[in-house]
Order: C-alpha cells, then sequence, then structure tokens
C-alpha cells in the first residue's frame, strides 16, 4: 500500500533514458475517487498548463522516485473528469459533517485502486481520538452524481 504523502515530492523518471519528467504535486483520482488517474506534477515555469502523467504510464513507485513511460501530458488529454485531494474533499458530505479534512489517500501502487482516505479532525483531535479512516466505497457512495465535476 502505498500514500499519497510519501509520493509527494518524489521525482518522476523516464523508463530507460532516466530523464527528469518532473516532481509529483498531487495525485489526480476519478470523480467517484475510487482509482488514481494520474500523478499531478509541479508547474516547471508559473503559465505552463497543468501536466500529469497518465497511470497508465507509472511503472514503478520506488523509495525515492517514481518511473514512467512516455511523456507528460495536459489534464486535458487525460480524457475524462479527474480531481485532485482538495477537490475531492470539497465533495464529500461526511468531511464536511464530521468537520474532519481528507488528509491523505491510501492507494495501491500496482493497480492505483483507492482503498480509502486518512481524515483529520486537526492536530488537537487527532491526538485525542485519533485519525479516522473512510473506506473509498463510502465516499463514492456519497458523491451524488451532480457534484463530480473536475478538472477538464
Amino acid at each position: 500500500m502505498a500514500t499519497l504523502r510519501e509520493t509527494l515530492g518524489r521525482p518522476v523518471v523516464q523508463l530507460g533514458s532516466g530523464r527528469s519528467l518532473g516532481r509529483v504535486r498531487d495525485l489526480l483520482v476519478d470523480a467517484q475517487g475510487r482509482r488514481v488517474v494520474a500523478l499531478l506534477l509541479a508547474p516547471g515555469t508559473w503559465f505552463a498548463p497543468p501536466r500529469g502523467i497518465p497511470w497508465t504510464q507509472v511503472q514503478a513507485l520506488e523509495p525515492d522516485r517514481v518511473v514512467a513511460v512516455g511523456e507528460p501530458v495536459e489534464l486535458a488529454g487525460l480524457g475524462r473528469e479527474v480531481l485532485t485531494l482538495e477537490q475531492l474533499a470539497a465533495r464529500s458530505p461526511y468531511a464536511a459533517a464530521e468537520a474532519a479534512s481528507l488528509d491523505d489517500v491510501d492507494f495501491q501502487p500496482g493497480s492505483g485502486r483507492v482503498e480509502g482516505y486518512q481524515l483529520s479532525g486537526g492536530i488537537l483531535q487527532d491526538l485525542l481520538d485519533g485519525r479516522r479512516y473512510m473506506a473509498a466505497e463510502r465516499l463514492a457512495a456519497e458523491l451524488a452524481p451532480d457534484d463530480q465535476a473536475g478538472l477538464t
């Protein structure tokens, strides 16, 4: 199992050449929050359009880097609606009702299947009660079809 937090900031390199493709800035998930669609890369310049590595091109999540084939694509090139963790959190009725934020994502490195979300109620609440966990299926069931607009 891998998490967003341990993946953030890792360099992404091209298989074979070892050429740097960027650094992981965020995960992009499908509109139901069940599968990682792409790795969002940190922008190379101020005005560069958002780019990502489609999950199908990720070959390995290594401890110190991500290995991928192909080139980064603009988000519109992914061909589906995708959400960042922040956008997904804004659509979660459970997180709003519990005054919790989606703090991390647990996912399968091979398939990109999201297993669940770690919720935080803030430092003090986390120390007192521990972090809460929400299965990906529960979040998907909460998201109404009209709330599933993401980045295009």
